[in-house]
């Protein structure tokens, strides 16, 4: 089995951003509206999926932080996750999804609330494709009220075109590129 833990981390306070440019959109919506902020978190209701490029809303998660105990539910998974995860995860809880790195995951989204600014990081995604190699995410946190949090992430997977296109000539589905970068 891999190993299933990040390999790279990167958190981004304030104005920086050394990340791939495809994030750039979300990162500077969540900058732009942190800054109108007078909390450490822009508002959840200052996000809205309109103001990012259309290119992107397939490549988007909407996840919030809810309940007693306290519990990640998907919103909204984006049609680009949800074919190479394999599985329909939108309206559900993290826990209940069939991930080999659910806790991973769950660290990722807690680590932005606890540093109090967005972290883009990367890792091996295993999921029921093979072809998908790695997964490269950019999770924003938004407050929501005091102590409830939502979660704007961006995702973009590596994928194995060989590999891919077996898969696509044994099962005739087209599963296409998109903006995912190929190794």
């Amino acid at each position: 089995m891999k190993y299933l833990d990040t390999v790279e981390r990167r958190e981004l306070p304030g104005t920086g951003g050394d990340i791939p440019e495809f994030f750039f959109p979300l990162l500077r919506h969540w900058q732009s509206s942190a800054a109108l902020s007078q909390d450490d978190f822009p508002a959840y209701a200052c996000f809205d999926v309109l103001d990012m490029p259309p290119a992107l809303i397939s490549h988007l998660i909407l996840c919030k932080l809810i309940g007693t105990p306290r519990r990640f539910f998907y919103e909204v998974v984006g049609q680009a996750i949800e074919r190479h995860n394999g599985f329909p995860a939108a309206k559900r809880y993290l826990a209940d999804l069939p991930l080999k790195n659910k806790r991973v995951m769950a660290r990722e989204f807690g680590l932005t609330v606890l540093r109090r600014c967005p972290i883009y990081s990367r890792g091996p995604y295993i999921g029921e494709y093979d072809y998908v190699k790695e997964i490269e995410r950019l999770i924003c946190p938004y407050r929501i009220e005091a102590e409830t949090f939502a979660f704007v992430a961006l995702a973009r997977f590596t994928l194995d075109p060989v590999a891919m296109s077996r898969k696509k000539f044994l099962h005739g589905r087209d599963t296409g590129l998109g903006l995912h970068r190929s190794t």
